[in-house]
């Protein structure tokens, strides 16, 4: 906390002395760690043709479509997959990109999607996905 403190405090000044307008100050903890990310509304995207299972080497594949039944255009579309052990605790998160950067998955289209996760004695799964809403 003192640190992060600190961190105002000076990044205040250099702004002041430099007149240069301060909006790191008003960014949530998680953007001031990661200055790159805008934060943007998130729009959750169904899922069809959701397949998962399991790989001859003991991995988790998942497969499907992504659509965007939203009114908006996405970007930035995420699938992310969660998987749980037995006792309903969480033994792994991963999250892919499906699109391509700086691409648009348009209101009506669809993207399809293919990719691994490791299994860590998995049980049970949950696979959701998102995209950002476009300006």
């Amino acid at each position: 906390m003192k640190v992060k403190a600190t961190y105002i405090i000076l990044l205040s000044a250099i702004t002041i002395l430099l007149n240069i307008p301060n909006q790191s100050l008003y960014l949530t903890d998680a953007q001031q760690q990661e200055p790159n990310i805008i934060s943007r509304e998130k729009i959750e995207l169904p899922i069809s043709n959701l397949s998962v299972g399991y790989t001859d080497s003991g991995n988790i594949f998942v497969m499907g479509t992504v659509i965007n039944n939203s009114t908006y255009n996405v970007e930035d579309v995420i699938v992310d997959v969660s998987l749980f052990d037995k006792e309903n605790e969480l033994v792994n998160v991963d999250n892919r990109f499906i699109t391509p950067p700086s691409s648009i998955l348009e209101m009506g289209s669809e993207q399809e999607f293919k990719f691994f996760v490791i299994a860590e004695d998995s049980y049970r799964y949950n696979v959701s996905s998102f995209g950002s809403k476009t300006q």
